[in-house]
């Protein structure tokens, strides 16, 4: 992508969502090194155009920020280091880290945060020590965003680097934020994905953020919100094409809804939509070919709904 493209596409987007300039290039350049970049008279790299495009969840093909030969280098470096890890050949995956590092001490922010991001989920795959993972995230995420607080609404604005690094510090259960403010930065993440990105990302990002938010109310046992989570889960996968995640979700909104409504008056009424829900699942489990979610289901219908899903009650469905 020619700079003057670039910065007419930044100028763009940051008009129409009303984004200042301190907004969004926060961490990455100064406001006076995005002023060129919109006026055409600053030339970038391909992880900065990324990281940059991607606060407003936009993409383009890679090979169109591909600036020159130096930049093409580097692209292929995080290739291999992507996938080494995707492979599980993690000691060439250090090493390739380790070289990325030496030729990208200089640059800028983005190059380091990518190293620290791709050596934590090598750590996290070798089921290495959490705390030491989560200093390697939280210092991955303070490079990009080093005035970042939750309470803050400006702060809002993540790319996909970002993003990752916030769910991947949730999922190890970081204890530096309170269980209220994960669940605060998720709900506003999930706001500005749904308002600002791409058919495509919003379908694979936002499903991850609503996962994450019922994995803390799942840990925290607050069935009341697992339904309410469910629900927006279950609403935002109807208007996209995966299933992936349909049969987990309906199981677990089934479980909260047994344990929050079984001892009250409405059970009656809630155990058919607990009957309802499961049976949804297992269906998806089943086209899925996930024959332990499936016969979990089965079990759980028995033990806690005194129900059995059998060929004749799927039949008649």
């Amino acid at each position: 992508m020619e700079p003057n493209t670039l910065g007419v596409v930044l100028f763009y987007y940051r008009r129409k969502y009303r984004i200042t300039q301190g907004e969004l290039c926060q961490g990455i350049c100064s406001i006076a090194t995005l002023s060129r970049i919109e006026m055409g008279f600053k030339e970038v790299d391909s992880l900065m155009s990324e990281g940059l495009l991607g606060r407003f969840g936009k993409e383009v093909t890679r090979f169109e920020i591909i600036l020159n030969d130096k930049d093409y280098y580097l692209w292929e470096k995080r290739n291999e280091i992507e996938a080494s890890i995707e492979t599980e050949n993690y000691e060439k995956a250090f090493q390739f880290i380790k070289n990325y590092r030496k030729i990208t001490k200089e640059e800028h922010n983005l190059h380091l945060q990518f190293c620290l991001l791709s050596h934590a989920k090598i750590e996290l795959a070798l089921h290495n020590d959490k705390n030491d993972i989560c200093r390697m995230l939280i210092r991955g995420l303070d490079l990009s965003k080093p005035y970042f607080k939750i309470n803050n609404e400006t702060n809002y604005l993540f790319n996909q680097m970002e993003i990752e690094i916030i769910l991947m510090l949730i999922h190890l259960e970081y204890k530096g934020w309170e269980k209220y403010e994960k669940e605060e930065l998720l709900l506003s993440v999930f706001k500005n994905v749904s308002k600002m990105y791409s058919e495509n990302q919003k379908e694979n990002i936002g499903i991850r953020i609503l996962l994450a938010l019922l994995e803390i109310e799942q840990k925290d046992e607050n069935n009341s919100k697992i339904i309410k989570y469910s629900d927006k889960a279950l609403d935002f996968i109807s208007q996209s094409r995966g299933i992936q995640s349909i049969a987990d979700i309906r199981f677990l909104k089934a479980k909260a809804m047994e344990e929050h409504y079984r001892k009250k008056k409405s059970w009656k009424k809630y155990r058919v939509c607990c009957m309802e829900e499961c049976l949804m699942a297992y269906y998806v489990f089943d086209l899925l070919h996930r024959k332990r979610e499936k016969e979990e289901v089965c079990r759980f219908c028995e033990d806690k709904l005194e129900w059995q899903i059998t060929k004749q009650e799927i039949s008649s469905e």
